[in-house]
């Protein structure tokens, strides 16, 4: 009881811990003023809809942000808006994905509009959309070109008005500190609004032993402002034009100097031995306030709807990978966007993080992009045969009629059939549709069918991206390795406006195979060797893996392996590790503590290192399990056998 009681008194003393670490976190340095960029561009806006749903919108913006030397206070995410407006009324607003440079770069941006919100679709006049600095934020001129607002010499408490020189062009009028200065001795540089550059020309180049400190008034005390930069060197660079640059201070305050109110940046001597020559000024500025920058475009590339949302992906999928090649080029090749992987250009893992931070939803409109679309596709639990494409599919063949098309492949190794499954919609009541298995001559089908199957296809879904279907064969069929077969499909009952949409890639990434089409009910056919339809071939008998297994194992150790987890390891890397861990160690210390000997462990060590090592090339799950259980032994082992 006791124990428990301590553990309770410990409950308010951590909860005030956590507050204060969360208090913490949420801290924000506060934004004041930020430079203009060195150059700010809308370089193209597009829009394309029925990407999730018929009728939504998705806009991009492709935008440049450019300087020299980044802003200091924070990302493009802070500094900048993206905003979609209709003449006055604000239709959506957004920020840049600080990615590559703090998002100081080339970028992309999106809007994306539900079919409920969604504005009118290609409207007169257009959206004007506007990259523009954020409004809540100070801007300032790059460079300092406003005259000054005051200048005061102190020289041991006697103040110098030097406003008028501190304008003129007039060498060497502007006494930056005294003949002989003693600690306490300042110049003060006065603007009539917050600056962060001070610009000084030095007509001479002081020649002294001390330090000084740049400093402004916070309304208490004199400080140094975070960032500071002096290019003047203490007065002693050589003659020339040279700038005092520093973060802008978000607690600066007016004050009276010699009787003059303004902003004070002063120089003030710290420590002083000697001096050779004095230092003198010609003139000085500082920059001033300016508007917020801002550019804008309602001149769009393309309105981009072919009416249905496979052609619309499929469109979104070629941009990405465009966008992705250009900004992988401006951002200097450091960081891979895209990688081809089976001849299909995917993103990686940087690239699905950019984009998908941009787009949001941007897995459900584009799959294809994603490496591990070819690991786990969309395809249901069943019992499959060898010969499949799955995955990239971006276009359909419309099935009905006389037309009827088809997809031919070679099996790798002789195995008994029973049916197809593939990616369909349909529109309107099609009626049956028929899927058959036939030979092939000269690459494309040929001859009667050797088995077929028949269902209805009235209930298959109607949205355009589809879905998995099977048809069962009325008899099983033994295919041969090496030779080549056709699998055909048509809807005889079918017409224009009741059809069936086979999916398929045009990315001809299948190897064993290519799709065909017949405008006469299959008596001709004509290769179409680009594109490979949405198929796979099913058992009816022997054991065999789900598609998403039987996919994820062929992929181990390949470059195509992408299932990654959070170690950064593949995994069979994970996987082993896992398996050395929780099934090796795990039970080596328990056989250890039950039995007071290593002999023994390390036998039972040497035995399961050999299916610990083939246990790491198997899915996932199957070392999580071996690891469950030897976790439950070395429990037992530890904590019942000896009493623990």
């Amino acid at each position: 009881m006791r124990r428990l009681r301590r553990r309770k008194w410990l409950r308010l003393p951590l909860a005030c811990l956590l507050a204060v670490i969360l208090l913490v976190s949420l801290v924000v340095p506060a934004l004041a003023q930020v430079e203009e960029p060195d150059s700010l561009q809308m370089l193209q806006a597009e829009v394309l809809r029925n990407l999730i749903e018929v009728g939504d919108q998705l806009y991009l913006f492709n935008y440049r942000i450019n300087y020299t030397v980044n802003p200091t206070y924070g990302s493009a995410a802070d500094t900048y808006w993206i905003r979609l407006m209709n003449v006055a009324v604000e239709l959506a607003l957004t920020v840049p994905v600080p990615f590559d440079n703090d998002g100081y770069s080339r970028g992309l941006s999106a809007i994306y509009f539900d079919a409920a919100s969604a504005p009118v679709w290609d409207p007169a006049p257009q959206p004007t959309v506007y990259l523009m600095g954020n409004p809540v934020l100070d801007w300032f001129d790059s460079t300092a070109v406003t005259a000054m607002a005051s200048a005061q010499a102190d020289d041991g408490g006697v103040f110098t008005d030097e406003t008028a020189v501190s304008n003129s062009a007039a060498a060497n009028d502007m006494t930056l500190l005294p003949a002989v200065p003693v600690v306490g001795d300042a110049y003060y540089f006065g603007g009539n609004n917050q600056f962060n550059i001070l610009t000084l020309n030095i007509g001479t180049s002081g020649d002294w032993t001390g330090t000084g400190v740049w400093e402004y008034y916070d309304g208490t005390d004199w400080v140094t402002p975070d960032g500071l930069f002096d290019g003047t060197l203490d007065f002693e660079a050589v003659a020339g034009i040279y700038d005092v640059t520093y973060e802008g201070p978000t607690d600066w305050q007016k004050t009276f100097i010699n009787a003059v109110e303004a902003y004070y940046l002063r120089y003030r001597v710290a420590a002083y031995s000697a001096i050779v020559t004095q230092p003198l000024g010609t003139q000085s500025w500082t920059n001033a306030l300016a508007t917020p920058p801002a550019v804008n475009t309602d001149v769009y590339t393309s309105w981009f709807d072919d009416g249905t949302v496979a052609g619309s992906r499929s469109r979104l999928t070629g941009r990405i990978r465009t966008i992705a090649g250009q900004l992988e080029n401006e951002w200097g090749g450091v960081t891979d966007l895209v990688e081809t992987i089976a001849g299909v250009r995917k993103l990686t893992a940087d690239g699905e993080e950019y984009f998908s931070s941009v787009i949001e939803g941007l897995r459900t409109m584009a799959p294809d992009l994603f490496a591990d679309v070819m690991a786990v596709p969309d395809f249901p639990q069943k019992l499959s045969g060898g010969a499949f494409w799955a995955g990239g599919e971006d276009a359909d063949y419309d099935v009905f009629g006389v037309n009827w098309f088809a997809q031919t492949f070679a099996p790798v190794s002789a195995e008994t059939i029973n049916g197809l499954w593939i990616k369909a919609f349909r529109v309107g009541v099609p009626g049956n549709m028929t899927v058959s298995l036939r030979a092939t001559a000269a690459g494309l089908p040929a001859g009667a069918d050797l088995v077929a199957g028949t269902v209805s296809a009235n209930d298959y879904t109607t949205d355009t991206t589809g879905e998995w279907v099977q048809v069962t064969f009325a008899e099983d069929w033994t295919v041969t390795s090496g030779a080549a077969y056709g699998l055909v499909v048509r809807v005889p009952a079918g017409n224009a406006a009741n059809y069936v949409g086979w999916l398929y890639d045009s990315g001809g990434g299948f190897a064993n195979g290519q799709a065909a089409t017949s405008v006469n009910s299959g008596a001709a056919w004509v290769a179409a060797a680009a594109n490979d339809m949405m198929f796979q071939t099913t058992l009816r008998e022997g054991f065999t893996f789900a598609l998403r297994n039987r996919l994820a194992q062929r992929l181990v150790g390949t470059s195509l392996d992408m299932t990654i987890n959070f170690l950064g390891l593949s995994r069979m890397w994970y996987s082993s590790l896992v398996w050395m861990i929780f099934g090796v160690l795990f039970p080596v210390a328990g056989l250890r503590v039950g039995t007071g000997t290593f002999k023994g462990s390390w036998m039972f060590a040497g035995f399961l290192m050999i299916p610990g090592a083939l246990l790491g090339f198997m899915y996932l799950e199957v070392p999580i399990l071996f690891a469950f259980f030897a976790a439950l032994g070395f429990v037992y082992t530890f904590f019942f056998r000896t009493g623990g």
